[in-house]
């Protein structure tokens, strides 16, 4: 599934060829007639380690989201507490919980989350604050 580049903020977090990538820069290029809208990601290289640029496109094809799971949950700082029916995961005063057997999210019972970057925009908007701070 590709991610609708044009939904993404500065500071979103995606994969991009298989990396975890924080976007940069969006904006948008002419050429010749045709409007097209980029992004620009910065990630770790998987092959050196190193911090750099990991692209720069109009394809949305390209940009995939992360989807929000148990590991990241903890590896963003997030506590897990137990609640029969629902797996609850919090930090601070913020919480997210998914029902048992469910593929997302909900927030207050009226937000659905799926991906790493709808839970930094909705993090972002409580708080006004980055979840990830790079």
């Amino acid at each position: 599934m590709a991610v609708d580049i044009k939904m993404l903020h500065i500071g979103s977090h995606v994969l991009m060829n298989g990396v975890r990538a924080k976007v940069v820069r969006l904006n948008t290029v002419k050429y010749s007639e045709v409007e097209t809208f980029h992004i620009l990601v910065r990630g770790i290289s998987p092959e050196t380690g190193a911090v750099g640029e990991c692209g720069c496109f109009a394809d949305d094809k390209a940009v995939q989201p992360i989807p929000i799971t148990p590991e990241l949950l903890a590896e963003l700082g997030f506590q897990y507490r137990d609640n029969t029916y629902w797996e609850r995961w919090f930090l601070g005063s913020f919480d997210i919980e998914r029902k048992e057997g469910s593929s997302y999210f909900d927030y207050n019972s009226e937000i659905r989350l799926e991906y790493l970057h709808e839970l930094e925009d909705l993090y972002n908007l409580v708080y006004g604050v980055e979840l990830i701070k790079e």
